[in-house]
């Protein structure tokens, strides 16, 4: 087969222009692509090695779980929503202030934490107390390894923060807005990073916190943070905050007539 001068040098360009479009390729860190690893191995590998070795250092003093004195308040706000399945009105707790108008805010909260009293009792308490706090670990880690890039750097921040968690580590609803507040944060490093679809899971994590516990507030910060044109590339930014905060507002502002 015989090949004329002129399909010669088209040829050449071609393969030149292949090479070229291939080692662009390459070259790309957006287009490059790694194998995808199947579930068991992510469980034993060296960054799971270092979410088991850090939430196991902070089990050893949780063998002593510092149970707050608060704790059994809301357990008992939350048994009578249970009971009553209604709202309280009034205070019907304290000594000084019975009668006052006064509503559950944290009713979610108080009805999870005297649900696992009624189901599992004290050791049951305790067991979701290290179940949250390992989550919240586990939370900070995954955050500063989506800030930072490497796990080991991620392991010693989430080390060097371990004595400031565990006095905070009193089983409260509190417990459950620290979670929720990590979660805010990884939410927004995610977005942060083009995934635009992360901003879908704020609306339900708000609806539940702001029934939780007050300290939904500070998940509003961190939008200040952010930068404000960026959110408009969200349809749906406009939906937001509207998902969460209204659930907040017979909490936050109503009274008994």
């Amino acid at each position: 087969m015989t090949l004329l001068p002129g399909a010669l040098a088209l040829g050449r360009n071609d393969s030149r222009s292949l090479n070229l479009n291939s080692d662009t390729l390459a070259a790309s860190p957006i287009l490059e692509t790694h194998p995808s690893q199947s579930p068991w191995k992510k469980m034993i590998s060296f960054p799971a090695a270092l979410v088991a070795l850090l939430v196991g250092g902070m089990f050893v003093p949780l063998r002593s779980f510092f149970v707050d004195p608060d704790v059994w308040w809301h357990i008992k706000v939350g048994a009578t929503l249970l009971s009553t399945h209604h709202w309280p009105t009034v205070d019907a707790y304290s000594f000084t202030a019975r009668g006052t108008p006064w509503i559950a805010y944290e009713w979610l909260g108080e009805v999870f934490l005297a649900a696992v009293q009624r189901a599992w009792g004290f050791p049951g308490l305790m067991a979701v107390g290290v179940g949250l706090t390992a989550a919240i670990l586990f939370a900070l880690y995954t955050l500063a390894t989506l800030r930072c890039g490497n796990s080991k750097a991620a392991f010693v921040t989430c080390t060097v923060l371990v004595p400031l968690v565990y006095p905070s580590c009193s089983f409260r609803p509190q417990m459950l807005g620290y979670l929720f507040l990590v979660l805010t944060l990884i939410v927004l490093e995610r977005f942060r990073r083009g995934h635009i679809g992360a901003l879908w899971f704020l609306p339900p994590l708000f609806l539940v916190w702001v029934n939780t516990h007050g300290s939904f507030v500070l998940g509003l910060l961190p939008w200040g943070f952010t930068r404000p044109v960026a959110w408009w590339k969200f349809t749906g930014a406009n939906l937001f905050p509207g998902f969460g905060l209204p659930a907040s507002v017979p909490a936050w502002n109503w009274q008994p007539s």
